[in-house]
């Protein structure tokens, strides 16, 4: 049963395991022809039992939707960003992580095997060893980075390592008894890896700078011997690539070809060429050993290179530009030029399904498989030698602006921008009891760089370009805008823009870089607006707005660490409340109008009718309040925030933990006993919200 029954799930086949091995070895050591026949018997009669079992529980194992969810959750509707993703050394499976955690995937087949979670970890670079029993997982996002070794096996973390921060390049030796990485400020890091101890840091080296951008390009070499870094200086112009050993830090080449910033650098497997493309789209080539250049590219058509990356044998380079891909083949002879040329390989095919730029790539082992990622959410597998696509994966999203929830509180709508030039925004729609997607589409015409819902669902607002709004009906899957309309007097160069529905959808508002709160009649008939106040009494950007539930007041917070109340009807200031040590992101009102609840870096409740400070539930220190929630009897806060979601008991003076996922938003619908969270990089959690306030969690 074991053997033929396709069990996709490493649990239940060690499960499997240990039901039957014990069985069948003691029918293979019975004499007695009776005894065996009985048992003989018996065994087959549990083997069709354990088969029910395994069907059964197979079909609940590849529901993925439900993997390793928290304690009241009911499903999970996306799997996150995407921040690395790579091949088993026998191309059998391959890994994504993303802020949920690590999915491993049937390489074959593209389904879902397994999620390897850490509560409270957003995994970034991750590399297998050669042997594929190990797996190296970074995380971390400020002060020190991290790293952990994860047994695929037992899908158990065992090690963790103290590690460079923005880690850009991790991989092992050859041999596997080494692991590499490459960080900010150029710093690099080698481990002795043994199984039977615990790793040891053989060599560490940090260039020296005293500042440092994320956005420099840095490349570490295949054997560990180089280090590819550019640092650009727009005032002198310098653009240069420059070539230290990776184990000394020695400077070893400048390498100043290129006239425009380099955004990509990357090692060809042997080491001995480095490839770099600039914002000219000029892609060159060098001698990595004597910095001599080798060749260059120039697009004819300005086209800007998002990712390059050579197969594991060097047979191919795969270029990304937009939302297309192009393969290069390697060809024997001259280098040639021009841009279908780099160097001596030649441009073969261009893979173009997806809608939107492609950031990240892995080629398998063998080199004929090639997985593309892009921020539309899918990942799709190619073959290299006919170009034809062999299966493609879903339900990774990024840019999450908003969501709505139908009235029967059955079908999930949500919102995310695509977080580039082409623009426009990406709507999907889900079952939120089943997590199945039932709609999926990218639009490139409307959307913008901040967008939100009516609470019917209906109506999308957005800020197309900054102080440029459209209103857009989306209550069919083809969108139609309705109208386009200048904010008044907000500046043009000015982002971040902050936009509030009324809980009813008859009034909206807005507050941004401009220290102005202005609001609006919402005619949901009409779909129009008619400008109701605006008032400039910020000192600084306005981060935050929430109507009070009556829609009596408005609360706006501020850059300049105060809250201010609002008298919807007369557009006037009536409290102005102090005590944040930093920008007020988050505001909730209580179901009755009297408490509002105030996030930022700490988490306070103030009574309205006073002005005064009721309570400091807690300080978050580094842990940034997402967005603040009240219980329909107002007796329960929900928070979430970077360190994950917890639930306020007012009347207690408890605070509970209910995930330590990175959350940044929450809608409650007590009607249809429905809570969702979500972030900015995905991981929309559907929860019960009835056994929520029910149980008792830890604190």
């Amino acid at each position: 049963v074991y053997r033929t029954h396709n069990v996709q799930n490493p649990a239940l086949q060690r499960s499997a395991m240990s039901w039957i091995k014990p069985i069948w070895k003691r029918c293979q050591i019975l004499t007695d022809p009776k005894e065996f026949q009985l048992k003989k018997t018996i065994f087959r009669s549990l083997s069709i039992i354990l088969f029910v079992f395994l069907t059964v529980s197979n079909g609940f194992a590849q529901d993925s939707t439900k993997w390793k969810l928290p304690d009241g959750a009911v499903s999970r509707l996306d799997k996150g960003k995407v921040n690395d993703i790579v091949f088993s050394p026998d191309g059998m499976q391959f890994a994504v992580s993303t802020n949920v955690g690590i999915w491993i995937y049937d390489a074959q087949t593209g389904k879902e095997i397994e999620l390897i979670k850490e509560s409270g970890r957003r995994f970034k670079k991750i590399a297998f060893s050669p042997d594929g029993k190990t797996l190296a997982c970074s995380y971390g996002n400020s002060g020190r980075g991290a790293m952990q070794l994860c047994d695929i096996a037992t899908g158990k973390f065992y090690t963790t390592l103290t590690a460079p921060i923005g880690i850009s390049s991790l991989f092992f030796s050859e041999d596997g008894s080494k692991l590499l990485c490459a960080g900010q400020y150029g710093e690099v890091s080698m481990w002795d890896i043994n199984i039977k101890t615990k790793p040891v840091l053989i060599s560490n080296i940090r260039l020296d700078f005293k500042t440092w951008s994320p956005l420099w390009p840095l490349a570490l070499s295949p054997d560990g011997r180089l280090l590819a870094l550019s640092t650009p200086d727009w005032q002198t112009k310098d653009y240069s690539i420059k070539i230290y050993d990776g184990q000394t830090a020695e400077l070893l080449h400048t390498l100043d070809e290129h006239k425009m910033a380099v955004n990509l650098l990357t090692f060809s497997p042997d080491s001995k060429t480095l490839l770099g493309s600039d914002g000219h789209a000029t892609i060159r080539t060098w001698n990595s050993e004597t910095g001599e250049l080798k060749s260059t590219m120039y697009w004819t058509d300005t086209t800007l290179t998002w990712k390059l990356d050579y197969s594991p044998k060097g047979r191919f380079i795969a270029s990304t530009h937009r939302d297309s891909v192009r393969l290069w083949h390697r060809t024997i002879g001259n280098e040639k030029h021009g841009e279908d040329a780099i160097g001596n390989y030649q441009r073969i095919m261009e893979l173009d399904e997806h809608c939107n730029y492609v950031d990240k790539m892995a080629f398998s082992s063998d080199e004929k498989t090639l997985l593309t990622v892009s921020i539309d959410g899918t990942i799709i597998a190619w073959d290299t030698i006919t170009g034809r696509q062999r299966f493609e994966c879903t339900g990774y999203l990024l840019g999450i602006e908003d969501i709505a929830l139908s009235e029967t509180g059955d079908t999930l709508t949500a919102i995310n921008r695509s977080y580039n030039h082409i623009g426009g925004f990406q709507k999907r729609r889900w079952h939120t009891k089943t997590g199945e997607l039932l709609f999926s589409e990218t639009y490139k015409e409307l959307g913008g760089l901040t967008m939100r819902i009516s609470p019917d669902g209906k109506t999308l607002i957005a800020e197309n370009y900054p102080g440029n709004c459209q209103l857009c009906d989306i209550s069919t899957d083809t969108p139609q805008l309705i109208s386009q309309f200048d904010i008044e007097g907000y500046p043009k160069g000015k982002l971040n823009l902050k936009l509030a529905f009324s809980s009813d959808g008859t009034m909206l508002a807005a507050g941004g870089e401009d220290f102005t709160v202005r609001v609006w009649d919402f005619d949901e008939n009409s779909r129009s607006l008619n400008h109701k106040f605006s008032a400039k009494e910020h000192t600084e950007s306005v981060w935050s707005l929430e109507f009070s539930p009556d829609g009596k007041k408005l609360a706006s917070g501020g850059y300049d660490k105060l809250l201010r109340i609002w008298d919807v009807a007369e557009g006037k200031t009536l409290l102005t409340l102090s005590g944040h040590t930093w920008r007020v992101n988050s505001i909730a009102f209580s179901p009755d109008s009297k408490i509002l609840a105030s996030g930022s870096t700490e988490l306070f409740l103030w009574d309205l009718e006073s002005g005064a400070q009721i309570r400091k539930i807690r300080e978050l220190r580094r842990e940034i309040i997402g967005d603040l929630e009240f219980s329909p009897d107002g007796k329960l806060l929900l928070i979430a925030a970077n360190d994950g979601l917890r639930m306020y008991n007012l009347d207690e003076d408890q605070l509970f933990t209910l995930s330590k996922d990175f959350t940044n938003f929450l809608k409650l619908s007590t009607e249809n006993n429905t809570l969702i969270s979500w972030s900015w990089l995905g991981n929309i959690i559907v929860w019960d919200w009835d056994k929520i306030q029910k149980k008792p969690y830890n604190k």
